[in-house]
């Protein structure tokens, strides 16, 4: 998955603190988000550390769980949930992070069983610029696809998962991706590592 090392190696530069719908970006230390959809007819996901601009396909979910954002896109049937906690890792233990992040999806869909055979599975650890990424694919026999993405960083750890079904003409891929070029991560999320040359939004 070359293209998310790609985005992120982008960063959102914010120097006025305000949102790109002219709101004050919360300053609560627990980066409480707003999720909006006044930025025309987009939907907006919001903190301190980053912020997601959805197309205007996708729309909010309901949720039982009040540390989660679920988000829709009824057209291609694909469900996102996304949480994320903010830390404060030292450059030691990062890795260490995205490694029980690997191990603890990897035994959460082992302790969920599906009923239809696993067609595709990979499990890997890749090195970003801003830390470490934990990646779980599968792919079942009902054309069932499930993607994780765990990213540790020194001040933040990130989980997004996609589910869907693979169909003809499916947009899957399209819509994972373009989801994920919309991520803009703060300085904040680098901690005490070295900022690539060349990141910098201008």
């Amino acid at each position: 998955m070359n293209w998310f090392g790609r985005i992120w190696s982008k960063i959102w530069v914010d120097q006025n603190q305000v949102t790109a719908a002219g709101k004050k970006r919360p300053t609560d230390p627990t980066n409480s988000p707003h999720a909006a959809s006044d930025i025309g007819e987009k939907l907006v996901l919001e903190t301190d550390l980053f912020h997601i601009v959805f197309s205007e396909k996708w729309a909010s979910d309901k949720s039982e769980n009040p540390d989660q954002y679920c988000f829709r896109h009824e057209e291609s049937d694909i469900d996102l949930v996304i949480s994320w906690i903010v830390a404060d890792l030292p450059a030691d233990k990062i890795k260490e992070g995205a490694e029980v992040l690997l191990s603890a999806q990897v035994d959460g869909l082992k302790n969920t069983p599906n009923p239809h055979k696993i067609v595709q599975s990979d499990d890997f650890i890749t090195e970003q610029s801003w830390g470490f990424q934990a990646s779980v694919i599968r792919v079942y026999g009902d054309a069932e696809v499930y993607r994780y993405f765990g990213m540790v960083s020194a001040k933040m750890i990130l989980n997004m998962t996609f589910e869907s079904k693979l169909r003809s003409g499916s947009s899957f891929e399209m819509e994972l991706e373009t989801v994920m070029a919309s991520l803009r991560v703060s300085y904040d999320v680098w901690g005490q590592r070295e900022i690539p040359q060349g990141s910098q939004i201008q």
